[in-house]
């Protein structure tokens, strides 16, 4: 009876064990391509990625400040993708970005970007939703014509409405 009981504990012991170290599988280099969405504001939005790094993420949004509303469109460049999501803060002269997303899939991704508008008094959080793009869904190119000349950062066009 003793070495029955004393097999159950080690075999409760093992599969304890095997379910709390299973390994998560990062899928962060299977990603590549470009991504299309939409945001909780009614926005498109556009990334693309390229193994394990979002070289591109643009995307548009509307801030009711205090003082103003500002519409923008930003662009974000060189996101490290870990263990299938991603974080970036950015900060300029007028508005600080936390951008925040995961993917759920190998073809859908999801998150959030806080935007603080310091000269609006104005603050927004934006979710957003995104899939991988099939060019079997759509033969027109989808790509912006708008660019940054830097190799990094942001690119910002705002309008502002008092």
């Amino acid at each position: 009876m003793n070495i029955n009981f004393f097999n159950n504990n080690i075999l409760i012991a093992l599969i304890s064990s095997l379910l709390l170290f299973t390994p998560s599988y990062s899928f962060s280099n299977d990603l590549n391509g470009q991504w299309i969405g939409s945001t909780s504001q009614g926005f498109d939005l556009t990334f693309t990625v390229n193994n394990g790094l979002i070289s591109q993420y643009e995307i548009s949004s509307k801030i009711n400040g205090l003082y103003c509303t500002s519409t923008k469109y930003t662009t974000f460049k060189n996101i490290e993708i870990d263990n299938n999501i991603f974080k970036y803060e950015e900060i300029d002269d007028t508005t600080e970005y936390d951008l925040s997303g995961s993917f759920d899939t190998l073809t859908v991704a999801s998150g959030s970007m806080e935007i603080t508008h310091n000269h609006c008094a104005g603050n927004e959080i934006i979710n957003w939703n995104a899939n991988l793009y099939s060019e079997n869904e759509n033969d027109e190119n989808t790509d912006s014509n708008l660019t940054d000349e830097d190799n990094g950062g942001c690119f910002i066009n705002t309008i502002l409405t008092y």
